[in-house]
């Protein structure tokens, strides 16, 4: 993806927008269930899912252990990476596949790792394709 946008002058910014919105519906969408389930504000759900994904992004292998996991397999953000995929085939190592979880789209990846930096779901694709980098 950043060869096409650094090399061949694409513009991505539709698709890595579709993105960040499908990310952050899934976000709104969990904490608006935790804030509910937890007794807590919409803004404390919020922080406590960018808490998480703070501690997770470092190393994702504990990311399956997250409030926002089960939302993330739901939106097919995500995937669990188990023995059975190991046996299939190589992964190689990269920060957004791990040996029990990956990300289905790196750019996913991206996309909540400036999330999660910025705190804010209103993040640009600048941003994102920036943070690659």
């Amino acid at each position: 993806m950043i060869e096409l946008w650094l090399k061949y002058e694409w513009d991505l910014t539709r698709y890595v927008e579709e993105q960040i919105d499908k990310i952050g519906t899934s976000i709104r969408e969990k904490a608006i269930e935790v804030s509910t389930q937890r007794d807590i504000t919409y803004n404390e759900a919020i922080s406590l899912i960018y808490d998480e994904l703070d501690r997770v992004l470092k190393d994702i292998n504990e990311l399956d252990t997250t409030i926002l996991w089960s939302k993330l397999l739901e939106e097919n953000i995500t995937i669990y990476v188990d023995k059975r995929f190991h046996r299939l085939s190589k992964i190689p190592p990269s920060e957004w596949v791990s040996d029990r979880c990956a990300f289905q789209l790196p750019i996913y990846y991206w996309i909540l790792r400036v999330m999660s930096r910025c705190r804010t779901l209103r993040i640009t694709t600048d941003s994102v394709l920036k943070n690659v980098l």
